[in-house]
């Protein structure tokens, strides 16, 4: 996967991520699965992080690619918005997706990028066409959007404190605050969520060993049964035969008195 060029925004960087073909069939692969898609996530994250953006957790990004295919389809045939003007064939082929470019520039237009932004706050996190009320329903994902709003909101505030519409110095030192406040309570949440799911796994896991414990102990049971019915079969065998045996016996036995009889005549 080749690195994307210094300046790039995470926008860019995630459109030109999801165009590759390999990504995208991964990302879009049923049945959908979290695990997999975090994973991913934390592939674009280092991209970013290479190209210097260090802000954006696995969680945003989740929530820009939700973004991207419901904005995408929402406005076919409408140049509202703005990514850039190549596309890997592959993806532009792809009926799953509609994209509309703009000829004149590769990059978003900061009015687009705004819109963006806006809108991205009401986007569920792991939102997708086949996804719906999977992990976007959960607590967790409430709490990150929740910090999520209040971050933009107090930006929003600082930045409209002074006469210049620039933000203060206190404002920047609030925001910067805010972010790594956002950051870390986003990264306790990711860390809890595969905490949450390792603890399933095993769960899973020793259930599932239990289980096979339970049949091994059943054909364990069977065998053991087999082998008694055969003894006992074996024992009526030879109980049959003692039987004749005495049986014959007793006929040895009359026939000798029968004789000793006829020779006292």
């Amino acid at each position: 996967m080749s690195s994307q060029p210094s300046g790039s925004s995470s926008e860019r960087i995630v459109v030109n991520w999801l165009t590759g073909q390999v990504n995208y069939d991964q990302w879009k692969r049923k049945p959908a699965n979290a695990i997999i898609k975090a994973t991913l996530c934390s592939e674009i994250q280092s991209i970013l992080i290479s190209n210097g953006i260090t802000h954006e957790s696995i969680h945003n990004i989740q929530g820009q690619i939700a973004h991207l295919h419901k904005n995408y389809k929402q406005r076919k045939g409408r140049a509202m918005f703005v990514y850039f003007n190549e596309l890997d064939p592959s993806f532009l082929n792809d009926t799953d997706v509609e994209h509309v470019l703009n000829v004149r520039s590769g990059h978003a237009s900061m009015t687009v990028l705004n819109l963006m932004h806006q809108e991205h706050e009401n986007v569920e996190v792991a939102e997708d066409d086949d996804e719906t009320g999977e992990e976007s329903k959960d607590k967790d994902d409430k709490e990150i959007e929740e910090v999520d709003r209040q971050v933009v909101a107090r930006y929003l505030s600082a930045a409209t404190t002074v006469g210049n519409n620039c933000p203060s110095k206190r404002a920047h030192t609030n925001i910067d605050k805010s972010l790594f406040e956002f950051m870390k309570r986003s990264s306790d949440l990711e860390r809890k969520k595969i905490e949450r799911v390792e603890r399933q796994l095993k769960f899973e896991t020793k259930i599932q060993s239990r289980w096979l414990e339970i049949e091994e102990r059943q054909i364990v049971v069977k065998e053991k049964n087999a082998e008694i019915c055969k003894r006992k079969l074996d024992l009526d065998e030879r109980e049959i035969a003692l039987e004749q045996d005495k049986i014959q016996i007793d006929k040895s036995r009359t026939q000798i008195q029968h004789a000793e009889m006829l020779k006292g005549l």
